[in-house]
């Protein structure tokens, strides 16, 4: 079969592959300063709708040094030349098979390219080991072919856009699926302007990993390791008026202590470029939903607890968060910047004391902005409040199972019930829950999804999870680190690292394979079962009719009812008398059979024989959602949420 992909002059790759060792490259004389000296990158494959945090916030830090950047969004580019459409589904594509690193294999290593479409072909036949919900359908092979195909002159003309602006330093960031486009890229930067500093950045040039590209590719000059906001616009500086460079081609940047330092991120140089495709696409007409910002980085519960699935926690230090100053100054200054009310946290997880500082200063000051942030899941009520007040519109908690004994293997510390009640609180204020389920964990026991499926059906009024599927070993993570702790042996990259990086992948997979059996993987019964019972909720959501309701209502004559449209439901309305709805409030939050008066255990009996309480791992939960919440905080927009509670009615 021919080539996808031209081929480039031999001469391309001349010096030779040197490590972390220092390079002897020579360099020319600074030229005159050029219009742009660094231009940072964005490479295809990830979403254009969204714009890019690390890329805004490095190219402020150098403005704030003196130093004329760009950052050019070829990820815009990539889906102005291909269709929103496809960008997204090869963004979002099924991690296990990367199909948007390997529609870039050809270009990135060009002497190899005749067995691209071999590559493609294997690729395209491998089956995930996960079932994933609301996700696009995988691309065909012949989808794969057509995409790979347009990578050469996408290369070409993307590069000519960079070297139009005269840059020095070309910077190129790389997490997801951006690698092989970036080596691509800085490939053909290379063969046409072997002058010009090529470095690569972001969470896949990491070490090991860094070191793994610069002796599998010699287009990079340099990679840096960690977070650079004030070591790269130093290299920079540098670079443009001594010529001075680092002794090794590694740069490992030290964790920025504090983060009040860092710039507030600006998204005008993508404003400017996604203007074409907004009137070429109708996907891209409304772009962006939400702007991204940052307020803490690291994971303060990974620092005492790292959860056994989390590789996050080696790659940035320890947890620090900004000022509540700084944190509320830089949601006022990008709302008004840029026009956009919906703001993502790119947070690892939220500051502890973020509900208490922040929230209330945000609703304070009439701040109408709309926040996504992740979370713990076992987060207060009053927090809940505070979301609802200050605009908080949907949230991303670690919930992953509804086992204590699963969540307590992973290291999540917290219970099942209290994932269960946040996703009734949460929405009985009408904050949305982005949230994942986990399975095959190691240790785990065909009792723990028996339970589970008895309380799936009960659930279905609550949000469903957005994936599920077995856990994977991800490279830092505990899983990884020692595997032998936790009963895995023969761990190996996945596959499709393999194909793409060959002898390299040990060091540049981010995920893993490995043997260890569970009681639910040596039950394949058990998991279909489990995998219905999901796939019944999920599909529950999506009903022509909307999803199912169970929530309490107060009745102008007094009487207070629950109405209960789940499949499981005994009943369509229950009326409550004072004693159930007593009852309710008792186990507003999760507690223990053993622990109920004797003259609440016949009404709770009640509840829980039609479905109104939960009894789960000897616990007792009350499930109904409250509108009335919610509109009591509309109501009284300030103070605690004593109106919450089911009782003072």
């Amino acid at each position: 079969m021919a080539s996808l992909t031209k081929k480039r002059p031999e001469s391309w790759r001349e010096n030779p592959k040197s490590g972390t060792a220092p390079v002897a490259r020579t360099y020319p004389e600074i030229p005159p300063p050029s219009a742009t000296p660094v231009v940072l990158v964005v490479p295809p494959v990830l979403n254009p709708l969204f714009p890019t945090l690390g890329a805004a916030v490095l190219a402020e830090a150098c403005r704030g040094k003196g130093i004329g950047v760009r950052i050019q969004y070829a990820n815009i580019t990539f889906a102005a030349r291909v269709g929103v459409s496809l960008s997204l589904r090869l963004a979002s594509g099924r991690p296990y098979t990367m199909p948007g690193e390997s529609i870039f294999w050809g270009a990135a290593f060009p002497e190899r390219a005749a067995d691209h479409a071999r590559i493609l072909a294997a690729l395209s036949r491998l089956e995930e080991p996960t079932a994933l919900i609301r996700t696009p359908p995988p691309l065909d092979l012949s989808e794969l072919l057509a995409c790979a195909a347009q990578i050469p002159d996408f290369v070409a003309d993307t590069a000519d856009t960079i070297l139009a602006s005269s840059p020095l330093v070309v910077g190129f960031s790389s997490m997801c699926q951006q690698t092989l486009a970036s080596i691509a890229l800085a490939g053909e930067i290379k063969r046409r302007r072997p002058d010009i500093l090529t470095i690569l950045g972001g969470v896949n040039a990491a070490e090991p990993m860094g070191s793994a590209l610069l002796d599998l590719t010699n287009v990079f000059d340099f990679v840096f390791s960690g977070e650079a906001d004030v070591a790269f616009p130093a290299f920079c500086r540098a670079w443009l008026d001594n010529r001075a460079l680092p002794s090794r081609r590694v740069v490992s940047c030290a964790p920025i202590t504090n983060l009040d330092d860092v710039p507030i991120p600006d998204y005008g140089d993508y404003y400017e470029q996604l203007e074409p495709l907004r009137t070429m696409d109708p996907l891209a007409a409304d772009a962006p939903a939400r702007l991204i910002f940052e307020s803490s980085r690291g994971c303060w519960w990974g620092d005492k607890h790292n959860c056994t699935f989390c590789g996050l926690g080696a790659l940035g230090g320890r947890y620090r968060a900004k000022s509540p100053d700084r944190v509320v100054h830089e949601i006022e200054v990008l709302r008004h910047r840029h026009g956009n009310r919906e703001l993502f946290a790119a947070d690892t997880i939220m500051a502890q004391d973020f509900p208490s500082r922040v929230l209330p200063r945000l609703a304070e000051h009439g701040a109408e902005c709309a926040l996504s942030y992740v979370v713990k899941s076992n987060i207060r009520e009053t927090d809940l409040d505070a979301f609802a007040r200050a605009g908080v519109l949907e949230i991303q908690p670690g919930i992953e199972s509804f086992s204590t004994h699963v969540l307590r293997l992973v290291s999540k510390g917290v219970t099942a019930l209290e994932n269960v009640r946040l996703l009734r609180d949460a929405l009985s204020r009408g904050i949305d829950v982005v949230w994942n389920f986990l399975s095959c964990i190691p240790g785990e026991e065909p009792e723990d999804y028996e339970r589970m499926l008895v309380l799936f059906p009960l659930l279905h009024h609550l949000r469903p999870p957005i994936r599920w599927g077995p856990i994977r070993l991800s490279r830092n993570s505990p899983y990884h680190q020692d595997p032998g702790r936790y009963g895995i042996s023969s761990l190996r990259p996945w596959t499709v690292y393999r194909e793409l990086y060959g002898d390299h992948a040990e060091k540049l997979a981010r995920h893993f394979d490995g043997h260890y059996e569970t009681g639910l993987t040596r039950d394949p019964e058990l998991y279909a079962r489990l995998r219905a019972g999901l796939r019944a909720w999920a599909d529950a959501w999506i009903a022509d009719d909307g999803p199912p309701d169970l929530s309490i209502h107060r009745l102008e004559d007094g009487r207070v009812v629950a109405h209960d449209s789940r499949a499981a439901a005994q009943a369509t309305y229950h009326v409550l008398s004072d004693d159930l709805m007593a009852a309710l409030d008792l186990v507003r939050l999760p507690r223990p059979v053993t622990g109920i008066p004797k003259a609440q255990e016949a009404p709770l009996r009640k509840l829980v024989s039609v479905g109104l309480v939960a009894e789960h791992e000897g616990e007792l939960l009350a499930l109904p959602t409250d509108p009335h919440v919610a509109e009591a905080i509309r109501s009284r927009p300030e103070g605690p949420m004593e109106a919450a509670g089911w009782v003072s009615h």
